[in-house]
């Protein structure tokens, strides 16, 4: 088997980053009593940003961001739910897929805009509303809303959607938002439904790896890595090259401003399908 050209890992192993303290942590099994103090202190500060309501700087794309801190750092789970309380609070009414059914959408101009130009976002830009929404049901199945009605009202109503539009949404990245939120989510990442969205995806594999009309590939590479469908498998085994050959002589991926969040991309990636350790060089 090929092996990746720099480990990845060397990367990971002196940051002090919420994405290195996890890889530490759950990876490389060297979770270190100076982690344990720096997570504290990682924690302490950036719950020091939260709002009475809930929200980070009364931002989607800041509490959104917050809240995949507060997973990769084993945050308090009082804290996310009451974050992921925020997100739910303004529902959103749609007609898609030819009916009428619940979302949550509450992001401003300025979320839409948060959400395009920056790169080292979890969730990509895409339908606000499939944004929201796709983080609440991701980050619910963190922090104790799994079980919440308007939860699964949103759960069923994106049901109905995928079913008419026969596992595809908007664009790639609506899809990377709905799937990353079902394949992390109890009730849904072993259902029917998020299975055939990764199918889909599949018929947007190009020739030489990668997905059609996707331009954040590790955002895909790594959502799609989370299901462990034939279909996932085949999808990253024809991906890998690709992105074997787009790493940095540093062991990273991507470029400076989203170099982090690529490379743990990829390399929880390739850990999520149990291929990270025989890919080591």
């Amino acid at each position: 088997m090929q092996k990746l050209r720099h480990d990845p890992l060397k990367v990971f192993q002196e940051e002090e980053s919420p994405f290195a303290i996890w890889v530490r942590r759950h990876i490389l099994d060297d979770f270190t009593k100076q982690d344990a103090e720096l997570q504290k202190k990682l924690v302490k500060k950036l719950l020091a940003k939260q709002s009475s309501k809930g929200s980070f700087n009364d931002s989607v794309a800041d509490t959104v961001d917050a809240l995949f801190q507060l997973v990769l750092l084993n945050g308090p789970r009082d804290n996310g739910r009451r974050a992921v309380d925020w997100l739910m609070e303004i529902p959103w009414e749609t007609t898609s897929g030819l009916y009428q059914c619940s979302l949550f959408n509450r992001m401003t101009t300025q979320d839409i805009k948060d959400f395009k130009e920056k790169r080292n976002m979890i969730f990509n830009y895409g339908c606000s509303a499939f944004v929201n929404t796709g983080a609440v049901i991701h980050f619910a199945g963190y922090f104790g809303a799994s079980d919440s009605i308007a939860v699964d009202g949103a759960i069923q109503c994106l049901k109905k959607i995928a079913k008419s539009r026969k596992g595809l949404f908007c664009s790639p990245y609506c899809s990377d938002n709905i799937l990353r939120g079902f394949l992390k989510h109890p009730f849904t990442k072993d259902g029917v439904t998020a299975k055939k969205c990764v199918q889909a995806m599949e018929g947007l594999l190009l020739d030489e790896g990668g997905w059609e009309n996707c331009h954040y590939p590790y955002h895909t590479f790594n959502v799609i890595a989370q299901s462990h469908s034939r279909s996932a498998k085949h999808q990253i085994e024809k991906t890998l090259p690709r992105m074997m050959k787009s790493q940095n002589a540093d062991g990273t991926w991507g470029k400076d401003d989203y170099k982090h969040i690529a490379t743990f991309m990829i390399v929880d990636g390739l850990n999520e399908q149990g291929m990270l350790r025989d890919l080591l060089p």
